[in-house]
């Protein structure tokens, strides 16, 4: 994605509106591309949500599927979520 700021409010615009056919592969395809959206962007906190779902929308999809062992090295890629600071 060349413009990930630009195409992530794209990529949430499939998802919120499957229409006539909610379980076509193009709303799972949404919510991997917004993961990589976000991502790029450095939103990583929804980029790690989104990338979460994408295997939840694939439950019944073969486990050796190449894709979802792509999405697993892509979560795992990104930096752990900061911990919150504690007030002084």
């Amino acid at each position: 994605v060349k413009e990930p700021t630009q195409a992530a409010p794209q990529f949430r615009a499939v998802i919120a509106r499957p229409g006539d056919q909610p379980t076509s592969v193009l709303h799972t395809l949404a919510q991997l591309q917004l993961a990589r959206a976000a991502r790029d962007a450095g939103n990583n906190a929804e980029a790690r949500q989104s990338y979460a779902d994408f295997p939840a929308a694939w439950r019944n999809a073969d486990p050796r599927q190449p894709l979802l062992a792509v999405v697993a090295r892509e979560l795992a890629a990104l930096p752990p979520p900061s911990a919150p600071t504690a007030p002084r």
